[in-house]
């Protein structure tokens, strides 16, 4: 762990207030970021493990749409969920990409 992050999470503990370090949220560069046309294939290619994160939920809070407003051309996938188990819960399921594609989660 790098000394900024050590010291970013000191001062939070100290002050009391909460960070959300998970790796997954996403940034790429648009660069990185793949284009939207691939990234809408692995989104249909992959419906059933959707299906699968998205029941992660028993209040259905569970979500995911592609957003392209970033970087024109280009797509990343946002990850709607509604309680940190949830959150946990899809990181577990999924690791730091989506079958390929950037991701990041968004509480809702």
């Amino acid at each position: 762990m790098n000394m900024i992050k050590i010291i970013s999470i000191l001062l939070l503990i100290l002050t009391g207030c909460s960070m959300d370090l998970s790796p997954n949220v996403s940034n790429a560069s648009c660069d990185e970021l793949l284009s939207l046309q691939d990234v809408q294939e692995i989104v249909e290619e992959n419906r059933e493990a959707i299906d699968n994160i998205e029941k992660l939920s028993s209040t259905k809070s569970i979500w995911l749409e592609i957003d392209s407003s970033r970087c024109q051309g280009n797509g990343e996938i946002i990850i709607y969920y509604g309680s940190e188990q949830e959150r946990k819960d899809i990181v577990n399921s999924i690791g730091n990409s989506f079958f390929g594609a950037p991701y990041f989660m968004r509480n809702n």
